[in-house]
């Protein structure tokens, strides 16, 4: 409490000491346009994919102005990985925190939205449809008529090659990676952890990444994860605990990759970013629900069941789908309906992986069953004027849990 109260007469000074620059700016708007927006640095998720999507909209002619603009990007106060703030200086004017003052001014006010950049704030949407579309949503359809805005140096990719021949990384790369309780752990100061339903286990990848082995360099990535993943192969890295791990490395082997196996979080963003293909396991509505339908990157998902302790059984799609995904995508949400997540099975992630390596090497036909299968499926989860998508729920998933399509 006494933080916040330090905090809020800070603001206030900070906003009296610029209440004349805010005073300058209004006053010549009609000769130049000085525009502010949030670069939340704090999270590569808030701050890779969605501002590579925002330099690609400008790139495709959105976001046009008659008056002369220059835009302010005030970063956070910490910055998640600093070679994306580095690349992303190549296009954005970039100031520190104090400025963000100015920002919150123009947004609390009508008359001060023509002074904010039209990046869609993660803070001006819900996931309760349609105000779904906020900036590291790909609603315009972008990216795949884009290249990567991030681009790497002849150093930087002299670097990281070294870096994978160094651990005999040879053949095409497959990512692993799992969002475990222990992320962001030291941050969370509530006694529910709200983002717990997102978790799962490594150890339910093995059996596929030890599949995939036979083909691929399988690498297991993520920041200080609970455990290694005991996995003793010359194809396989657990890059999570490698002494060589960097911001450079983390990136470089994201863009690289043949595909990416996550459980959904900024981490696949960053895939996404590289327009990488991504398959989502282990998929709770936050993740699955909309994401697919405008980052057509992410190609295959299978999500967590959802048991019901009231009705003592799982709740089929359709049941899932009426509670809607704002009222699945905090763990006391779940507590209060006595709704409880179930992980998919290490077979059920295995099926849903083969399926994606098939569809990407040109190996997989849909049978005429299979497509009658997500027709349903998408029947029952059908939004109010859903845009065309590629992505597709699991096959066999489908195949073995038909009484939940009811």
């Amino acid at each position: 409490m006494a933080y916040v109260s330090v905090n809020f007469f800070l603001n206030i000074i900070l906003l009296i000491v610029f209440l004349p620059l805010i005073v300058l700016i209004i006053s010549i708007k009609k000769f130049i346009l000085v525009r502010f927006g949030e670069i939340e640095t704090r999270a590569v998720g808030h701050y890779g994919l969605p501002i590579e999507i925002y330099l690609s909209e400008l790139e495709q002619g959105y976001h046009k102005t008659t008056t002369p603009t220059y835009d302010i990007w005030i970063r956070n106060k910490n910055v998640a990985n600093k070679l994306i703030l580095k690349k992303w200086k190549e296009y954005l004017n970039i100031y520190p925190p104090v400025f963000k003052v100015i920002w919150i001014f123009f947004r609390n006010f009508e008359f001060g939205k023509e002074f904010l950049i039209p990046y869609r704030h993660w803070r001006d949407y819900s996931e309760k449809w349609p105000n779904v579309g906020h900036q590291m949503r790909d609603i315009n359809n972008v990216l795949p008529k884009t290249k990567c805005h991030f681009k790497f140096s002849k150093d930087e990719k002299l670097s990281s090659e070294n870096f994978l021949k160094k651990n005999n990384i040879n053949n095409k790369i497959v990512i692993f990676f799992a969002r475990d309780s222990k992320y962001r752990e030291s941050k969370i100061s509530s006694k529910i952890n709200e983002a717990e339903i997102r978790n799962c286990s490594i150890e339910t990848y093995k059996k596929t990444i030890f599949n995939m082995l036979t083909k691929y360099n399988c690498i297991r990535m993520g920041s200080d994860p609970e455990s290694k993943l005991k996995i003793e192969h010359k194809n396989f890295l657990d890059y999570s605990f490698c002494e060589s791990k960097s911001e450079l490395n983390d990136l470089y082997i994201l863009s690289k990759c043949h595909f990416i196996v996550s459980s959904g979080s900024g981490f696949d963003q960053l895939g996404i970013m590289f327009r990488r293909p991504v398959v989502l396991v282990n998929a709770v509505e936050n993740e699955y629900r909309y994401n697919p339908l405008y980052n057509s990157s992410i190609k295959l998902f299978i999500p967590k069941k959802i048991f019901s302790e009231d009705k003592n059984r799982l709740l089929t799609f359709k049941e899932i789908f009426d509670i809607g995904a704002y009222n699945l995508n905090a763990t006391s949400k779940y507590i209060k309906q006595n709704l409880k997540v179930i992980d998919n099975t290490p077979d059920e992630i295995n099926d849903v992986v083969e399926e994606m390596e098939k569809r990407l090497i040109g190996n997989w036909v849909d049978t005429e069953s299979e497509i009658d299968l997500q027709n349903r499926y998408w029947e029952i989860n059908k939004l109010p004027n859903m845009p065309t998508f590629e992505c597709k729920i699991g096959a066999k998933f489908l195949k073995n849990n038909l009484d939940l399509l009811t």
